[in-house]
């Protein structure tokens, strides 16, 4: 277990350290490593699992490519597109879940997917009428990944992967207009949530790009 070492000492500590870990993993030695650094998890780690006070949120198994491009996507975006990378993993979740045979892993992917539907609730401000649709599409939608998991349905998970399409395209076309600045501050929960994040902290936006959610 290896929490947060890589953040002390000096730069010749932690390379030495880094590469010590390295080499333990290449001989076969699991490492759990515990870090804020996406450079460090992009780097060392394979699985990812997040956890938020004390109770495990997500985990998943991401290879490099993966995380260096939602990573760099997520420090790039701003409010709206946040939005469209929340969409994008879901996506992706139940695309993979469509070609996996074994069953617990097909599962595991339709449960990732429903918990980014979860970030998308959370982050619907209430007090806009758009919120309130988009809150019976995502509880709609939940249903169908709880019916597909159980069914082991790829129809229906086409059927939602179609949908989310649709609201992702009309998004992504929102955030084009959106000029506010990426919200590095909040890269690293966001990262680490959706893996990567839930998009409501406390400031309500109710600018036309960013109407009907909390981020």
């Amino acid at each position: 277990i290896v929490d947060e070492i890589l953040s002390v000492g000096d730069i010749a500590f932690q390379a030495k350290s880094e590469e010590k870990m390295k080499s333990m993993i290449g001989g076969g030695t699991t490492v759990l490593f515990v870090s804020h650094s996406l450079d460090q998890i992009e780097s060392i780690c394979d699985k990812v699992i997040w956890l938020e006070n004390g109770h495990i949120k997500e985990r998943t198994v991401m290879n490099n490519d993966l995380i260096r491009t939602y990573s760099y996507r997520i420090s790039q975006a701003n409010r709206s597109q946040l939005v469209v990378v929340i969409y994008d993993l879901a996506i992706d979740y139940l695309k993979e879940a469509c070609q996996l045979e074994k069953v617990e892993e097909k599962r595991h992917n339709i449960v990732n997917a429903g918990r980014a539907i979860d970030q998308l609730i959370v982050g619907l401000n209430m007090e806009f009428d758009l919120s309130q649709n988009l809150f019976i599409i995502y509880n709609h939608i939940k249903r169908s990944l709880i019916s597909a998991s159980v069914k082991l349905d790829n129809g229906e998970l086409e059927r939602v992967i179609a949908l989310l399409s649709k609201l992702r395209k009309s998004f992504y076309e929102v955030s084009k207009a959106d000029e506010s600045a990426p919200l590095m501050k909040n890269t690293q929960n966001v990262y680490a949530g959706l893996t990567y994040s839930r998009l409501g902290a406390c400031e309500s936006v109710t600018n036309n790009a960013n109407r009907g959610y909390i981020v």
